[in-house]
């Protein structure tokens, strides 16, 4: 049983075998194809340009014409002419060494107007078997290229459409490398920008959160010790009241209702009167202390004076 790679080298073999025909028909489909024939000459060539001798190859190209010349003078004042010659665009199918297919348009140009790009990478093919059922979509790419990059070219808006996708979806090949698809690049530097614009938000947000977390809880322990203190001398100052009331009523029980009796209890409702206003001052500077409070400090105030 034979290797994956073998079948790709045969199916291969076998698209060369019948493109000849199969590129024929679809250039005879093609509305642009008879004036770009008269100009340039279709070629269809299994095993490339160069004598058909190279099996991992399959080329078709429109051909090159002399567009005008230019005469210089030359060595012993005798003129030279050089004739400017204009190149078709080609379409390239290349078999690499495991058997896929590399699909390359390589464009149209003269001598003294070429594109930036030297070639548009198509697809690579990893069945050879799909190229027949892929050709169409090549020759379309293909003619649609040549309009847009011949000097004689005469692109419809669809030819525009196809080859500015052509340059935006797919690699382009350059003189020193292959680039990556222009819309490739740019989404890529979109997405960078909004990652970064992204993440700096969110950390801004997150820092922000964290800070008024912190500040919040600052003012609910505030506002506890507040509102802790605030109890303490409402406990303090009923037990004050409870431990008055218990010595007046020991006194009148001891004493009767005799003159020393009274004195002594008006000796001791002077003192309790001076500590109640004591505690009075110091609930009323917590009470003020709590109203500058924002937020949480606040409600712990009002809770008291409930109380």
């Amino acid at each position: 049983m034979s290797s994956y790679r073998i079948q790709r080298i045969k199916a291969f073999k076998d698209f060369c075998d019948s493109g000849k025909k199969l590129f024929g028909d679809l250039a005879s489909a093609d509305h642009s194809h008879p004036r770009l024939n008269d100009l340039f000459s279709l070629c269809i060539c299994p095993g490339g340009r160069r004598g058909g001798l190279d099996d991992k190859q399959f080329e078709v190209f429109y051909g090159n014409r002399p567009i005008g010349g230019t005469t210089s003078i030359g060595q012993n004042f005798q003129t030279q002419t050089k004739v400017d010659i204009a190149h078709g665009a080609s379409l390239q199918y290349m078999r690499t060494d495991d058997g896929r297919v590399l699909c390359i348009l390589n464009p149209a140009k003269s001598e003294n107007l070429r594109c930036q790009e030297e070639g548009i990478i198509l697809e690579m093919v990893k069945d050879p078997a799909a190229l027949s059922s892929k050709a169409q979509h090549h020759w379309k790419s293909f003619i649609a290229y040549m309009e847009s990059t011949c000097i004689d070219g005469n692109p419809t808006i669809l030819h525009r459409l196809r080859t500015y996708w052509l340059r935006n979806f797919h690699s382009l090949i350059f003189k020193d490398s292959t680039n990556p698809p222009r819309a490739k690049q740019f989404g890529a530097t979109l997405l960078k920008y909004i990652l970064t614009v992204g993440l700096s938000g969110f950390l801004i947000l997150v820092i922000t959160w964290a800070r008024e977390g912190i500040r919040d809880s600052g003012k609910e322990r505030e506002g506890v010790r507040l509102l802790e203190e605030l109890e303490t001398l409402q406990k303090l100052n009923s037990n004050l009241n409870a431990e008055a009331t218990a010595i007046r009523r020991a006194i009148e029980a001891n004493f009767g209702n005799a003159a020393s009796s009274n004195q002594h209890l008006e000796a001791i409702e002077e003192v309790l009167k001076g500590l109640k206003i004591e505690l009075q001052r110091t609930r009323e500077h917590l009470d003020k202390t709590v109203k500058q409070k924002d937020g949480g400090a606040g409600q712990p105030a009002t809770r008291s004076e409930a109380k």
